[in-house]
């Protein structure tokens, strides 16, 4: 997976779980990530609002299993 399409992937498993988003915005560029189980994929920071709510700070990881957004 590239860079490209971990940030749309995470992107959009964000917006699944929170629809009413009103932005979101790339706190850094992600960075690619060995583990220490010897899988590499992606991990980046994230920055979202909506209404109503104060904004967050928001980890995504993943590679090409999986993407995890908390």
């Amino acid at each position: 997976m590239t860079k490209h399409q971990f940030m749309k992937k995470a992107e959009a498993a964000f917006r699944r779980a929170n629809p009413t988003a009103d932005y979101i915005g790339w706190h850094n560029s992600p960075k690619f990530v060995t583990y220490p189980t010897g899988v590499k994929g992606w991990s980046g920071k994230f920055y979202a609002t909506a209404q109503g709510y104060s904004p967050r700070f928001v980890l995504a990881e993943g590679d090409d299993s999986y993407i995890m957004v908390r």
